[in-house]
This record gives C-alpha cells, sequence and structure tokens, in this order.
C-alpha cells in the first residue's frame, strides 16, 4: 500500500512538474464528424432562405417595381446586360392615359431568375430614359 504525503514539500510538486513537461493548456480541437455536420447544418440553413426568397415571387415584383426609373438605357444595359428582346411600345395594356403621358416608348426585356423584367424607355432630352419597369414571373402573362 503506497502512502500519499498531503503535507509535502512545495518544491517537491514544483519538481515533478519540471521532470513530467509543462501542462499545455487544452485547445478545442474540430474532428472531421463535428466539422461536417457544421457544414451541412449552414447549407440547410442557406438553401432554406434561398428556395424562400425564389417561392415568393411576389418579393420580386415589390422589388422592380420603378426602382430603375430615371435612368438611362445605357446605365441599364450596363447594369442588367444585354436585352432579349426590345420592342417598340408599351408592354402588357396601359390604360389610355398612361400612354398619352408617354407616346413614344421603346420596351426592354431582361431575363432575371424566376421571370422577365420589363423595363419602357422614352426619348428625353438626348438620350433615352426609363420611366418604367415591372417584373413579370414565370408563368405570369399581361
Amino acid at each position: 500500500m503506497t502512502k500519499h504525503d498531503t503535507n509535502a514539500r512545495a518544491d517537491d510538486a514544483v519538481g515533478a512538474e519540471r521532470l513530467s513537461g509543462p501542462a499545455e493548456p487544452r485547445r478545442f480541437q474540430f474532428r472531421l464528424r463535428t466539422l461536417f455536420c457544421l457544414t451541412v447544418g449552414v447549407a440547410i440553413v442557406v438553401g432554406v432562405i434561398a428556395i424562400r426568397r425564389e417561392a415568393d415571387p411576389g418579393r420580386k415584383v415589390r422589388w422592380w417595381q420603378g426602382r430603375l426609373v430615371g435612368q438611362s438605357r445605357t446605365a441599364v444595359v450596363k447594369r442588367l446586360g444585354r436585352p432579349e428582346d426590345e420592342f417598340d411600345g408599351h408592354y402588357g395594356s396601359p390604360d389610355a392615359r398612361f400612354v398619352k403621358l408617354h407616346p413614344v416608348a421603346k420596351t426592354l426585356i431582361f431575363r432575371q431568375p424566376g421571370g422577365k423584367l420589363y423595363v419602357s424607355v422614352e426619348p428625353q432630352l438626348s438620350k433615352l430614359t426609363v420611366f418604367d419597369c415591372s417584373f413579370l414571373p414565370e408563368g405570369s402573362e399581361w
């Protein structure tokens, strides 16, 4: 049976530590399984957010509504890229007051994720300026 001396000198404890080396602080280490679970969790959260944003086309409709008004055609093309299509006239079926207010119009159509962006421009001074824009979700019609 070994007898432990609880009244050992402090020098003995210091000497024992010197022989075994200094005690290193414990560091939290990621295990591969922990890292995998954390990555999967983050991917699920990002995926749910992305699906919810795409599942609500009304949010995109509201976001684009009038957002480009006042910008030049050149600035819009620089921001959104080359239009998929463009034609003279208004898109949709605007009422007579709107057509009278903007008699000369040209419409540019830009493909966007989840639908198309319709941008109407008219000549103002020496450049074409946006006066209306609307997002139309896929599967919708004017």
